[in-house]
C-alpha cells in the first residue's frame, strides 16, 4: 500500500515533556522555566490580592466580575507561557486556549464600557441628548485610523443608537466564536499533517484560516477602538480611567499574537533547519539542539517574553483597575445596567 506523504512534521522536531525533565541540563534551559513559573506565581498572588480588594471596595457583582476577568488575563498567560516552555509540542492547543480567553476578555471589555455608561439604553439616550447629536467616529484602528475626514464627510453609521451599540456588541462577540474556532480547525489539520503548510497561499487551508483567525479577531478589535474612542472622553468614564484600560488590553493583544509573528520573521533568514534536520542524533537528542529549530525556539523565546511582558502588566493592572471604595450603590448599578451590558 502506497504511503499518503505528510506535508508538514515539524512537530517531531519538539522536544516532549519528559525529554526535557530528565534530559535537558541546559542552564539556560532551567533558567527561564524557573523565570516563568515564578511569573505564574507572582501573578497568581497580584490577582488573588486585587480580587480580595475587589470584594471589599466594589459593590456592584456586576462590575466586580467584569474587572476581575481583566485581571485573570495575565497569570492565565504566564501559566499558558510555562507550559509552552515544558510541554512546546502542546502549543496549538494552548494556542487555542489562550485565543479564547481573549478574546472572551475582549468580549467583556466591550461590556465593562458599556456598563460604565449604565447599559446600552442609558447610553444611547447620552449620546442623543447632546445638541447636536454626534455621528459615531468609526476612524479607529487596526482598520480606518487614517480615515477620519472621509468618515466625518459620510456618517454613515449614525449616532450612538440602541442598534449601533448593538453591532458593535456584536462585532466583539463574533470573535468569542470564530477565532478560536478557526484556530482549533488549523490545530486538527497542522496535527494530522495531510493539509498543512503549503507553499503556495491558494492552496493551503492552514493560512487561509490563519487568515480567517487574524481577520476576526481584528473586526473585534476594531469594535472594541470605536466603542472606546468616542466614550473615554466623557466625564463620568475618566475616572474609571477607561484610556489606561485600553493600552493595556491592546498590549494584552500585542503580546500574544502579534510578537510570535514578529520573532518568526526576524528569524525567517536564519539558517536554522525548518524540519528537524539538525544534528543532535535520533537516539539522544539533546533539547538545547532542538531549540536551534525555528518553529522550537519561536515557541520557548515567545514564552518567555511573555512571562516577563504579562508578569509586568499584572503590576501595571493593580494601579489601573484599582478602585476607590463605592458607596452602597451596587445593586442600582446592576439593575441599570447589568442586564445589557
Amino acid at each position: 500500500m502506497q504511503q499518503i506523504p505528510r506535508n508538514c512534521t515539524y512537530l517531531d522536531d519538539f522536544p516532549t515533556f519528559i525529554e526535557i525533565v530528565t534530559h535537558d541540563d541546559n542552564l539556560l534551559g532551567n533558567l527561564t522555566r524557573s523565570f516563568s513559573f515564578l511569573a505564574f506565581i507572582a501573578t497568581t498572588i497580584l490577582f488573588l490580592k486585587q480580587a480580595i480588594s475587589f470584594k471589599t471596595s466594589i459593590k456592584s457583582a456586576t462590575h466586580r466580575r467584569l474587572q476581575l476577568i481583566q485581571c485573570s488575563f495575565p497569570p492565565i498567560a504566564c501559566f499558558v507561557a510555562l507550559l509552552n516552555q515544558l510541554m512546546p509540542r502542546t502549543f496549538m492547543h494552548l494556542d487555542f486556549l489562550i485565543t479564547f480567553y481573549l478574546c472572551f476578555c475582549m468580549f467583556n471589555f466591550t461590556k465593562l464600557i458599556i456598563f460604565y455608561q449604565h447599559g446600552q439604553t442609558a447610553m444611547a439616550h447620552t449620546f442623543s441628548s447632546k445638541s447636536p447629536v454626534p455621528n459615531i467616529d468609526l476612524a479607529a484602528a487596526p482598520f480606518f485610523c487614517c480615515c477620519k475626514m472621509c468618515f466625518e464627510r459620510i456618517g454613515c453609521f449614525g449616532g450612538f443608537s440602541k442598534k449601533n451599540i448593538k453591532l458593535l456588541w456584536l462585532g466583539t462577540f463574533q470573535a468569542v466564536i470564530l477565532a478560536p474556532f478557526f484556530i482549533f480547525v488549523k490545530g486538527v489539520l497542522m496535527t494530522d499533517g495531510t493539509f498543512a503548510c503549503g507553499d503556495s497561499w491558494k492552496t493551503s487551508p492552514i493560512k487561509w484560516l490563519y487568515l480567517s483567525h487574524i481577520f476576526s479577531m481584528l473586526t473585534g478589535i476594531y469594535c472594541v477602538a470605536v466603542l472606546g474612542k468616542n466614550t473615554k472622553f466623557e466625564e463620568n468614564m475618566k475616572k474609571h480611567k477607561l484610556f489606561a484600560k485600553t493600552i493595556i488590553f491592546q498590549l494584552f493583544i500585542v503580546c500574544i499574537k502579534l510578537q510570535p509573528f514578529l520573532i518568526k520573521q526576524f528569524t525567517r533568514g536564519d539558517n536554522q533547519p525548518e524540519n528537524g534536520e539538525n544534528e543532535a542524533d535520533d537516539s539522544g537528542r539533546i533539547i538545547g539542539d532542538l531549540f536551534k529549530v525555528k518553529n522550537v525556539f519561536v515557541v520557548v523565546f515567545s514564552g518567555l517574553l511573555n512571562s516577563l511582558e504579562f508578569l509586568i502588566l499584572g503590576i501595571f493592572c493593580q494601579f489601573v483597575y484599582r478602585v476607590e471604595s463605592e458607596e452602597s450603590k451596587g445593586d442600582v448599578l446592576d439593575s441599570l445596567a447589568g442586564t445589557e451590558c
